[in-house]
């Protein structure tokens, strides 16, 4: 038995994008962070350098990173349901389990 996916909620697979790249930056935040945390205290002057402005950084790549998938999800759902009303949508093959369903 074939399925044909028609149309994708938008605004719910732009949710799913966002939970996911954040996710995604948090995991890579939590990589990065012991790197500015134990990287040498000064800049190239030989001034003292704030880590306080590395973690706000991590924290904004977290935000922007849920942001950027938040409108990647919501361009891609729409671009998919414009794509699929002209040219019909992506069909899977399925299999009646025997509980019928």
């Amino acid at each position: 038995m074939n399925f044909e996916l028609r149309r994708i909620n938008a605004r719910k697979a732009a949710n799913v994008f966002a939970a996911v790249y954040g996710l995604l930056m948090l995991l890579m935040s939590l990589i990065a962070m012991p790197m500015f945390l134990f990287a040498p205290n000064v800049d190239v002057h030989g001034g003292p350098v704030s880590k306080s402005m590395f973690l706000l950084m991590l924290l904004l790549y977290l935000v922007f990173g849920a942001i950027a998938g938040w409108l990647a999800g919501y361009l891609l759902g729409s671009t998919y349901n414009f794509a699929a009303k002209r040219f019909g949508g992506l069909e899977f093959e399925g299999v009646r389990l025997p509980d019928g369903n």
